[in-house]
């Protein structure tokens, strides 16, 4: 067994228990920080050493680096309608700077941080490599943008070794936030939002968690942000067309007009949120299908040897098969 300890925080999520795997599959001891009665089951039979933690309490993140090497910053605050504004800066900022000060004094070798291409906004169909200037959209965004700054002033300061990725579309199995979209072209009920011919750039959580992996490892990485997607840009038509395939269906021969659901998931915003009720439609998830999401991963390729393992093809088919057995376990 390696002597090369690595803290994942958030480690019971979807991209933390991937990076988890992947850490443990190449040699590293995985001590797995997650929120106290969070779900652990995703994690908890792996050999790992579990502790509770909390990206705003110090104290517990002093205990988690504690005889660390390597820091891998995964947990944050995801869109979520129950929380005002500024818990996602707690989080995404005040709690990463924490994060920061903890990793600094327990002397890490590296802290590798999950950022998020959002912080560029949308591609306005132009392929956007890492110098693209922030453009974040929304409070989530703007709170990983400013995480992300903190981040490099820290490395700019010469306080820490530290690694930005920011991950592209991540899906994969395990991962529930894209049924919707897979039963729906299953069931027929789902057309095509919109044009169809926005770009999307998909990424398998697996293939992302090899990123964080050799950005850990490779020397030329230090103070850098890398893109890590997957090989290929495809349109939306593509991904219903090929999601369709996988489920033996045609899309459906008609589309829908983005502009009024997204009129719509704006009124139900302004309902729901006050109250603290999770929107039945979110004027985010109908925007989904209006901008270009498409970026430049030659960097990771040339300095981290990053090699996504999968095609889209590959990574519909294995997103859908989890889907699929997970359905069938419903019924």
């Amino acid at each position: 067994m390696s002597d090369k300890l690595a803290l994942v925080t958030g480690a019971n999520g979807y991209v933390g228990q991937n990076v988890v795997r992947e850490l443990l599959n190449n040699g590293y001891k995985v001590r797995a920080m997650h929120r106290k009665n969070s779900n652990i089951s995703s994690i908890k039979d792996l050999n790992v050493e579990l502790v509770e933690g909390d990206l705003i309490d110090k104290d517990s993140l002093d205990k988690a680096c504690d005889g660390v090497d390597y820091v891998f910053s995964i947990a944050g605050l995801f869109r979520q309608a129950k929380f005002p504004d500024e818990m996602y800066y707690k989080v995404n900022v005040d709690g990463i700077r924490n994060l920061l000060e903890a990793s600094i004094k327990h002397n890490v070798k590296r802290f590798i941080h999950c950022s998020t291409n959002g912080v560029m906004g949308p591609c306005y169909g132009k392929v956007l490599g890492e110098d693209a200037p922030y453009h974040p959209g929304d409070v989530y965004q703007d709170s990983k943008c400013e995480g992300e700054k903190l981040v490099k002033q820290y490395i700019k300061d010469g306080k820490i070794n530290a690694v930005i990725i920011r991950p592209t579309m991540i899906w994969g199995p395990g991962d529930m936030r894209f049924l919707k979209l897979f039963k729906g072209i299953k069931e027929r009920k789902l057309p095509i939002i919109g044009s169809g011919e926005f770009k999307t750039h998909w990424i398998l959580g697996t293939d992302l968690a090899v990123a964080f992996r050799l950005a850990a490892e490779k020397d030329e990485a230090i103070g850098q942000t890398y893109l890590i997607g997957g090989g290929e840009i495809v349109p939306l038509r593509k991904v219903y067309e090929e999601i369709a395939k996988f489920w033996g269906v045609k899309v459906l021969p008609f589309k829908i007009p983005a502009k009024p659901l997204q009129i719509l998931g704006d009124i139900v915003e302004k309902i729901c949120v006050p109250l603290k009720i999770e929107p039945p439609i979110h004027r985010r998830r109908v925007d989904f299908f209006t901008k270009d999401r498409s970026f430049d991963i030659s960097k990771a390729r040339k300095e981290l040897g990053f090699m996504p393992e999968h095609t889209f093809e590959e990574e519909v088919h294995i997103v859908g098969s989890w889907y699929k057995e997970y359905l069938e376990t419903k019924n």
